[in-house]
């Protein structure tokens, strides 16, 4: 029993000690859309991109770990996000959003545009309420192409 507990107890140690963005390469994140977001392991964001039929893995470099804990309201933040991205409020979807669960910031995707021509935008908002765009052209990233992907069609 005492090795089994001592194996495990290392197990855990190495899996812990994984660095999983070394596996990531570094570069221009090209994606023609953001949708749903999760966080794996080490602060690493999952974008589904539907245009693109792909689902991208970024290195956030958010690890950092959170205090806090609740809600973090920020009025009219479409407006706020508009303002950041040097567009009109109109002119943004924010799709959906996911909470690092280190650092405790959310992520939101969002769309810069409308339709298929709209631009994918990443916004990361801290616990204090900052709004940041999370740079796509120069970030740690993998892609995995989705099979059989439906053509996104022009309104």
């Amino acid at each position: 029993m005492r090795l089994v507990t001592t194996f495990t107890l290392f197990a855990s140690l190495a899996v812990a000690a994984v660095d999983y963005s070394s596996s990531l390469t570094s570069g221009k994140a090209d994606m023609k859309s953001a949708g749903s977001l999760a966080f794996g392991p080490d602060g690493i964001l999952f974008v589904g991109d539907s245009f693109g039929a792909a689902i991208f893995a970024i290195d956030t470099q958010d690890r950092k770990p959170g205090a806090g804990s609740g809600a973090v309201e920020i009025a009219g933040i479409n407006e706020k996000i508009a303002a950041l991205l040097g567009t009109a409020a109109d002119q943004i979807l924010i799709n959906d959003m996911a909470v690092n669960p280190l650092s405790k910031n959310a992520y939101l995707s969002v769309s810069r545009g409308k339709g298929p021509d709209a631009i994918p935008v990443i916004v990361r908002v801290s616990r204090a309420g900052k709004l940041e765009e999370i740079s796509l052209d120069k970030v740690k990233h993998s892609r995995a192409d989705l099979p059989n992907p439906v053509e996104a069609k022009k309104d």
